[in-house]
């Protein structure tokens, strides 16, 4: 029944919520001109837009090895007319595209930062404020 189903899909994205934190999809997009050796994406179905900015998922892989962490994910908001970030939290991994042993840091007393402090808000803030109205 119609009920049934919807119990269900409520139980699966409770488990989802509680087993991951986020429950929707990832769609990782490179960064066209990326000329760097480490590759930058930010995830296109986290993309969200609200009074303060921009709010997005950015994920770095690394061509080598930082101490133990060959990836990170960071979700970040960004403010395209002032050129600045905050950062909300941090995920470090072991492996590469966010695979392996996840390190996790919510950044609760996060700082607006000039963009240009981290290569990869600044290159993801270069494509995605261009694409805005």
């Amino acid at each position: 029944s119609l009920l049934k189903l919807k119990s269900i899909s409520l139980v699966a994205m409770a488990l989802c919520a509680a087993e991951v934190g986020v429950c929707y999809g990832e769609d990782w997009q490179r960064i066209s001109g990326d000329s760097e050796p480490n590759k930058i994406y930010y995830d296109a179905d986290s993309f969200e837009l609200n009074k303060e900015g921009v709010s997005i998922w950015i994920m770095v892989d690394f061509a080598a090895s930082v101490m133990g962490v060959l990836s990170k994910k960071i979700h970040v908001q960004m403010n395209c007319e002032n050129q600045t970030h905050i950062l909300f939290r941090q995920e470090l991994f072991e492996g590469e595209f966010g695979s392996g042993q996840p390190y996790i840091t919510d950044m609760k007393s996060a700082q607006v930062s000039e963009a240009a402090s981290n290569p990869a808000v600044s290159v993801v803030m270069n494509e995605v404020c261009q694409a805005l109205p």
